[in-house]
Parts: structure tokens; sequence; C-alpha cells
């Protein structure tokens, strides 16, 4: 039987096509940045069950980071990575629209990324100035991505606003620098804005540089878009822009997933547990509640860090310890009151009947677990209306309207 010949790759690397270098680093980095999104929405179901804001707009940055990957690799198949003499023109103007189409979704990607990680922060309900702030830069994050995706939109004269030669359109270096300057100079403010909310949090240095590494990680980001702008300068100075557009594609394909990356680190780093402490409150083991407590289960908690320590949790991926101590301290003191309740209940029915009539021995059981079982505090609950019973230390009280009864 004949073997059949395989088919040729989808792009072939030579010295005269350099699109698969950007097909190859767009996927790569994209695959990682689902990889990212997909840990930190599967954290949050896992630990809230909800979705939030901050979830949704991540989302909406990776379904923008897919559509701005396939409009990238139709340029490239179009002839993107090639020098335009050899292309005809309806490949030029193909490769042209779809290069057009990823440089406005690129804005779109980092304008949610930073919109998941300042919505992030306001979740947390940090102080008020901080949470001013982070309104603030919100509204100039998206007033940036609506004025980036116009002005890129309408760089040159319509009906063909994706002709890539500058003989019709501004100064389109002028604009990527604008944009480019904003981005830089928003992701520094993030990072500023999640130093401010954790400066004033009683928690050792050592905990609170920890927390701001993770929200600060997204400093990596401006390096590239550095890159990516002087990429874009030669770009711009040439007419044969099919082939010089490689560089430029690549490293904002690098800034990208870089920001929506580092986007996901605070969310999925399960860090609380290393800084609750100051965040949360200090906790009781259980063993030593257990053991000292006359299994009562307590909790102390310092005050100033229970409620905000929370919410970070909560946000952030984490299980506030403090919620499970209080939970089961809650727990453990409904079964204790309830089996004292029924013990009191069984030995009263008991005394007034014959004194010395033999138990009934599910009421014995229930008596002698009453005995052993020694609590310091006082329990008090009403019966049939008018009747008044009651445990002080290791006795019962009975009253009623005709007087008061006591059993030892």
């Amino acid at each position: 039987m004949q073997e059949r010949a395989p088919s040729p790759a989808f792009e072939q690397l030579s010295d005269t096509n350099r699109g698969p270098l950007v097909i190859i680093t767009t996927y790569i980095f994209l695959i990682c940045s689902c990889l990212a999104v997909t840990v930190k929405i599967w954290t949050r179901l896992a630990i809230s069950r909800n979705v939030a804001l901050t979830d949704w707009s991540m989302l909406a940055c990776l379904a923008c980071a897919f559509g701005q990957a396939i409009a990238l690799t139709l340029s490239v198949n179009s002839g993107l990575g090639r020098h335009i003499d050899a292309l005809s023109s309806a490949e030029v103007e193909t490769a042209s629209q779809a290069f057009y189409a990823s440089n406005i979704l690129a804005v779109a990607v980092l304008g949610s990324a930073k919109a998941s990680v300042i919505l992030l922060i306001v979740s947390i309900q940090p102080l008020r100035p901080v949470l001013v702030g982070c309104y603030s830069l919100l509204g100039v994050v998206g007033a940036w991505m609506v004025a980036g995706m116009l002005a890129l939109a309408f760089q040159c004269d319509v009906p063909k606003p994706w002709v890539l030669g500058p003989e019709t359109c501004v100064d389109q270096y002028a604009v990527q620098i604008g944009l480019g300057a904003v981005n830089v100079a928003t992701d520094v403010i993030i990072v500023v804005m999640a130093y401010l909310m954790m400066r004033t949090t009683q928690v050792a240095s050592s905990r609170r540089w920890a927390v701001v590494a993770m929200f600060g990680v997204r400093i990596a980001t401006p390096p590239f878009a550095i890159c990516a702008l002087i990429a874009y300068r030669t770009y711009y100075a040439n007419v044969d822009r099919t082939w010089h557009a490689v560089m430029p594609a690549i490293w904002t394909q690098v800034m990208l997933h870089a920001s929506l990356i580092t986007a996901c680190i605070p969310s999925i780093k399960r860090f609380l547990a290393d800084v609750q402490s100051g965040l949360m409150g200090a906790t009781i083991s259980e063993q030593y509640e257990l053991t000292h407590s006359g299994g009562k289960a307590t909790q102390l908690q310092s005050g100033s860090g229970t409620g905000f320590g929370s919410r970070i949790a909560s946000r952030l991926g984490g299980v506030s310890n403090s919620s499970m101590g209080r939970s089961r301290g809650r727990e453990n003191e409904k079964d204790s009151t309830q089996e004292e309740i029924y013990g009191h209940r069984a030995f009263a029915r008991q005394s007034r009947g014959k004194s010395h009539t033999e138990e009934n021995e599910s009421v014995k059981g229930l008596a002698s677990n009453v005995i052993h079982q020694k609590i310091d505090y006082e329990i008090e609950f009403e019966q049939r209306g008018d009747e008044h019973i009651w445990s002080d230390g290791g006795r019962t009280h009975r009253s009623s309207s005709e007087g008061q009864e006591k059993f030892p």
C-alpha cells in the first residue's frame, strides 16, 4: 500500500519568511495565559462558588487575546513576515487588515487585564483613600482603552484605515508613544496602590512585602512595552512594513501575555495562611482547645485584622482560618448546649417521679453524660411555659409559680 506524503507545514521559517516566529511566540504565550486564567477561575469557584467582576474582566481579557492571536495568524498567513514586493496586492491588503485588527484588540487585552487587577484591589475594600484612588485609576484605564482603540481604528484615512503605508495616515509612531506611556504609567500606579493597601496592615515587614510582591510582579510588563515601542520605531520608518512588522508583533505578544499572566498571580497564590497572624487573627490549636476548655472550642482574634484578612482570603483564593475556627467553636458550643439541655430534661422528669425507681436506660445515659461533662457556663431555658430550669456549676435548679426546687 502506497504511503501518503505528509502535508506541508502551516508555515515554514526561511530567510524570506519570518512569520513563523510570530506564530510560535503567540501560541506559546497564549497557552500559558489560558492555564493562568483557568487556575484563577477554578480557585475562585472552589473558594467562593461565584465569579466576581475581576474574574469576568479576566475572561474578557482572555477572549480578546484569542481574537488577537487569530487576527495575527491570518496576517502571517497572508504575508506578514515576508517582503512586500513578493506579495500580491490582495495579500498585502489582507495582511494589513488582520494586523490592523490585532493591534486594536491588543489595547483591549491590556485594558481588561489592568481592570481585573484594580477590581481585585477594590473587592478587598481597602481604606477609603486607596479605594478612591482605585476607582479613579479604573476610570483612567477605561478612558485610555477606548481612546486607544479609536485612535488605532482611525489612524489612516477611510475607507481603508488599515493601510500599512504612511501616505494617508497620521503620525502613527506618535500614537504608539502616547498609548505606551499611559500603559507603563498605569502599571506602575497599580503596584503603588497595592503597596498603599498593605502599608497600614499590622503584619511583619517580610509578610507585607510578600503580598506587595504578588501584585508587584506586574512591574515586569513595562520593559516589554518599551521594547515594543523601540521595535515600532523601525517598523514605521520603513516602507517594507510586512517584513519589519515581525519584531513589533513578537514584543507585543510578550507584553500582552505578561500583563495577562501577572494579573492572575494574586488570585492563584494562596498566601493567606502565611500572613494570617497579621491580617486575620491568631488561632489556638484545636488540640489545645479540647484539652484546656472542656471540649469547648475558643478563638483568640486580633482586633484589627480579622475582617480585612477575611476579605483578602475570599478575593485572593485563600480560606479564612479564623472563620473556620469561629464556625467550629459555634458548632461545638451548640452541641454541648443541646446535650446539657437534653440531660437536664431527662433528669428533671426522673426526679419528679419516684426518687429511687430504676432509671430508664436512655435517660440514665443522658444524665450520666451531664454528670461527667463539667461545663463552667450557665444555661437557661424555658419548659412548659411556667417552669424554669437552669444549671449553675454542678447543681441544677428548677423554679415554677409554686416555688423553687433544687436537684443535686
